[in-house]
């Protein structure tokens, strides 16, 4: 028997029974309403969703509402099957929408009355991830002080989470990104060498108008390998190309970048500061563990000038050990340089 036959026939002798089989009649509907499909499937979404907000709260309380009007009117039963049906259809087409625009590339201003408590947990990892993500290239193609208007609350739910990375964290990455964009550079070998330096092999440092991605693909992207999102490195040991990448140099992985906020961030290597030896795939841990930190930003002329104040002080080192002239790398005696250089050296060392 179909449920409009059932509710009418309970309906009918509902009106006319009395006592205890009016009180059974009324059972018997409730379990009825309870088993339809339309009573369950507004239940479950009930039970699926977050509120977030009073609106939310307040379409919520309006859902009760409905079931229990359901359960309670048995003279208007089919009334309230179709007000079951529209409600459903209401939840569907915000949860729809929202699900719609959470998905969006665009960031948004809008709030939510509710969403579904899967979606809520999907997309507040999703926003920390987000976060992270805008931290990172904002330090790394701004510096530092890009970030200084951000703050993040590990903590945080879903509709702050949604609120904080759409408008705080979107705005600041739109207001960044229009300034002049970072040209990408390239650190190469060069042999240094005159008559009033000290003659060594080091690193120098150009910038290209060409973008970092056509510049790998010219230079066969099978020999580099990427050290993070915005630096690789030659694979090819007679390279003369060591590095080559875009904006600043980070330490942190991009899923922690949000350690950047309100941090201390190194911004400089001291000289004399970095110890090689590395492989060029593990520049970041060798920088990470010259400063003893890997919360650090630096740019791309610091790293070539750290390195070559590495190479020169090795250079001048074994030079010394090995009683050289520390500029022209001539024999010398109980001397650090040669006669013609002396007075220079003096200078410099």
């Amino acid at each position: 028997m179909d449920y409009k036959r059932t509710m009418c026939i309970l309906s009918l002798l509902h009106t006319i029974a009395e006592g205890d089989n009016k009180i059974k009649l009324q059972d018997l509907f409730k379990q009825a309403v309870l088993s339809t499909n339309e009573y369950q499937k507004l239940k479950s979404l009930l039970e699926s969703v977050s509120v977030l907000n009073i609106d939310g709260e307040a379409k919520y309380k309006e859902c009760e509402a409905v079931l229990s009007k359901a359960l309670s009117e048995i003279d208007n039963s089919s009334a309230n099957i179709k007000n079951i049906v529209n409600t459903i259809e209401q939840i569907d087409n915000e949860l729809s929408k929202n699900e719609s625009l959470l998905s969006s590339p665009a960031f948004f201003d809008n709030d939510f009355p509710f969403v579904s408590s899967k979606t809520a947990t999907l997309y507040s990892e999703f926003y920390r991830y987000l976060a992270n993500c805008i931290c990172y290239y904002l330090a790394s193609q701004f510096g530092i002080k890009s970030l200084e208007n951000l703050t993040f609350n590990y903590s945080a739910g879903f509709r702050s989470l949604s609120r904080l990375v759409n408008q705080k964290f979107g705005d600041e990455l739109i207001s960044s990104s229009q300034n002049a964009k970072r040209l990408p550079w390239i650190i190469s070998r060069i042999s240094y060498y005159g008559d009033n330096i000290i003659s060594y092999d080091g690193y120098k440092l150009e910038y290209t108008n060409l973008s970092l991605e056509t510049f790998i693909k010219n230079n066969s992207p099978n020999e580099f390998g990427r050290v993070s999102p915005y630096m690789y490195y030659s694979k090819q040991e007679n390279s003369s190309v060591v590095f080559a990448g875009v904006g600043n140099i980070i330490g942190v992985d991009l899923n922690e970048a949000l350690s950047l906020l309100g941090s201390q961030v190194v911004t400089d290597i001291p000289s004399n500061t970095l110890r090689l030896g590395f492989e060029k795939n593990n520049i970041l841990k060798c920088i990470s563990d010259s400063i003893n930190t890997n919360c650090y930003c630096i740019s791309p002329d610091n790293l070539v000038s750290a390195m070559n104040s590495y190479e020169i002080s090795k250079i001048v080192s074994q030079r010394r050990s090995e009683s050289k002239c520390i500029i022209c790398n001539k024999p010398v005696f109980g001397r650090i340089s040669c006669k013609e250089h002396f007075s220079i050296s003096s200078q410099q060392v």
